[in-house]
């Protein structure tokens, strides 16, 4: 689809916050030859607030993002989760917060979404074969129990409520 470059960009932008909170070298931005060693653009929570107005404003954007091909919007749903994760203990984050969540939201008005989190997880791979995207940005893990076996929904209420 014209959607997917955008969407691929837009999740990889999401995923730079995951180096340390403010970008790195080693982003994805830094693979491509720009250096933020000193100073790291702050750009994923501008990026999250750009595919919540995307998702509620184009409906052709939500179902790109929400269709199996595009992993039924688990990556992006697992790499805010990633971010909260992280992001919840710093209150000058709560709007990031927010934004994160109702994404998440967003996400759930899909069927394949729902049908999507109902798919296997485990301690090991939490996020089943989502654990790269098809050019090689490595998707999130989190920290599971050893014992865990459930779905990517119980891998979401773990995060939510840990």
């Amino acid at each position: 689809s014209n959607l997917e470059p955008l969407h691929q960009s837009l999740l990889r932008l999401i995923r730079s916050g995951l180096d340390n909170g403010e970008g790195s070298s080693n982003s994805t931005l830094g693979s491509l030859g720009l250096d933020f060693s000193e100073v790291g653009p702050a750009c994923h929570q501008e990026a999250a607030v750009l595919v919540l107005h995307a998702l509620r404003c184009n409906e052709g954007f939500f179902n790109q993002i929400t269709s199996p091909a595009a992993k039924s919007g688990l990556p992006l749903a697992f790499t805010l989760l990633a971010l909260v994760m992280q992001y919840r203990a710093d209150p000058s984050k709560g709007g990031f917060l927010q934004c994160a969540v109702f994404i998440v939201l967003r996400l759930s008005a899909s069927r394949n979404f729902g049908i999507a989190l109902n798919s296997a997880a485990s301690s090991r791979t939490p996020l089943g074969a989502f654990t790269a995207d098809r050019d090689g940005v490595p998707a999130v893990e989190f920290e599971l129990p050893d014992a865990f076996s459930g779905t990517h929904a119980d891998v979401l209420i773990h995060v939510c409520f840990v």
